[in-house]
């Protein structure tokens, strides 16, 4: 018995070594991209229209009830570029932030489900091994936050379970709060936690005094999260880019977008594998809810003390309250950036889907999970990248030609700033390097007035075009001086002297 336990704590060792590796990677390439990606157009959007208002427009939306502000991001992002400035790094601060909530509340959780060990590696594998997520955990949009502080929510959950403490389900609000400032599409998540929460909560005590001595503090928190969300939600349902962006009218049809921009980088899957993978979690997240809901049936006190049973509850709660939303607001299902907030929960029940059939067969799942593995690591490593952000490809560029002009400068002398343009889509991120960013790129060139919805114009010594369509536009005036490669036809052009 005594090498079984010495046995048991080595290989427990040995995966949190396994999990803190896969962490630290985790946080290195996200701090790595943070710092070698240009600011993209949705960034320059929140740090210069939204960040420069007071707290309190901030907070209850008062000037423009604009899904672009993420308040939680935007004040954090309000705090650190005070006190540090705006380079690009700076204000993606929030965003890693978020990042490490994600990793240390994943690592957490994934010990807690995997038992024995390699199945808390799977189980923090499918949390971090998501390509597409990644991507937003470093940049400085609201996304990382709200996935960060909803997974340390969960885990909040998951003590509670276990230990009953006042102190655990009043944090556990508190997180789930901060996840819906962060990025408003997790009031998804908020209602169905609440009412996980304090269901369980009620059904736990003997009575209403015992009840409301566990809950007071916590349902305090509650109503204060409702007072300060409820103006801004309320503003926020009227703006138009919630009722019309990109319209989606099916639950599957999010699904299989979302897994189409999780692989579509990956050439070994392509994007007929989008469709099956969306098959596969629909038909797993009904299998994995069923068999939720028998536990509850056949043993409800044992149900409510598993915190596995309220995670995989959770995940099915969060995809009706999309449907009832849907249907009541006439809203569109959720693009792949607002469906993220459903990646936590269905990576945890894979896990948990695996926990629960070595329970009751006494054997791995090794047929699916060597295969989710592979899958995972592979689409992960293909997919990894330093230099742009798949959301807002064509912002990837903007270094590479604030450098070319910065040599040209050298090299020819120039005294002034070089008159430039580009397309309205491509303006916003040299907007913020010229504008905000510390490093002197407002040295190198003086950027027409900004202009959304323009066609090409000569006016400019240089013209940066977006497509070979926009460069022959120009091409009786300016001549090609730097192609951009794997591009789909990015040119920086010259006016030439005539």
């Amino acid at each position: 018995m005594n090498g079984k336990y010495i046995d048991i704590r080595l290989m427990n060792r040995f995966t949190d070594v396994v999990m803190a590796t896969m962490a630290v990677c985790f946080l290195a390439y996200l701090s790595v991209r943070a710092w070698a990606i240009p600011v993209t157009v949705d960034e320059c959007s929140t740090v210069m229209t939204h960040v420069p208002r007071s707290v309190v427009d901030l907070f209850f939306l008062q000037t423009d009830a604009n899904p672009n502000n993420h308040i939680l991001n935007t004040l954090m992002i309000k705090v650190f570029s005070g006190l540090f400035g705006f380079h690009p790094f700076v204000v993606r601060i929030p965003a890693l932030l978020g990042a490490v909530l994600y990793a240390i509340a994943g690592f957490l959780l994934s010990r807690k489900i995997g038992k024995p060990g390699w199945l808390a590696v799977f189980t923090y594998l499918m949390l971090l091994g998501q390509p597409y997520m990644l991507d937003f955990f470093s940049l400085a949009r609201g996304y990382s936050l709200g996935l960060g502080c909803m997974l340390t929510a969960i885990w909040f959950l998951q003590r509670w379970a276990e230990r009953k403490s006042n102190t655990d389900i009043c944090w556990a609000v508190a997180f789930s709060g901060l996840a819906v400032y962060a990025n408003f599409t997790q009031v998804l998540f908020f209602g169905p936690f609440m009412a996980i929460l304090f269901l369980h909560s009620w059904k736990a005590s003997e009575s209403f005094s015992a009840f409301w001595a566990q809950t007071k503090y916590a349902v305090a928190i509650l109503i204060g999260w409702i007072v300060l969300l409820v103006v801004p939600l309320k503003k926020l349902s009227g703006h138009s880019e919630i009722k019309n962006w990109n319209r989606l009218d099916t639950l599957f049809g999010s699904a299989e977008w979302s897994m189409e921009a999780a692989i579509h980088r990956n050439p070994l899957f392509g994007h007929s594998a989008a469709h099956f993978l969306a098959m596969f979690s629909v038909a797993f997240v009904m299998g994995a809810g069923y068999v939720a809901i028998k536990k509850w049936e056949i043993n409800e006190q044992q149900a409510r003390n598993d915190y596995r049973v309220k995670i995989v509850l959770l995940l099915v709660g969060m995809l009706l309250a999309n449907v009832a939303q849907v249907e009541i607001t006439h809203t569109p299902y959720l693009q792949p950036r607002l469906a993220l907030l459903f990646w936590p929960p269905f990576a945890l029940s894979i896990g948990i889907a695996a926990s629960w059939f070595l329970e009751t067969t006494k054997r791995s799942a090794w047929g699916a999970i060597v295969p989710l593995s592979i899958m995972a690591v592979v689409n992960t490593l293909v997919s990894a990248n330093v230099s742009e952000a798949v959301e807002w490809w064509h912002d990837r560029d903007t270094y590479k030609v604030l450098a070319y002009l910065q040599n040209l400068q050298k090299e020819e002398q120039h005294p002034q700033p070089y008159t430039f343009d580009t397309s309205g889509p491509m303006q916003n991120s040299f907007i913020f390097h010229t504008q905000r960013d510390p490093r002197g790129y407002g040295q190198i060139i003086q950027l027409a007035p900004w202009h959304p919805n323009q066609a090409p114009s000569d006016k400019y010594e240089f013209y940066y075009a977006a497509s070979k369509e926009e460069a022959q536009a120009l091409s009786a005036s300016y001549k090609v001086v730097l192609e951009i490669p794997r591009s789909d036809g990015r040119v920086l052009l010259r006016k030439e002297n005539r």
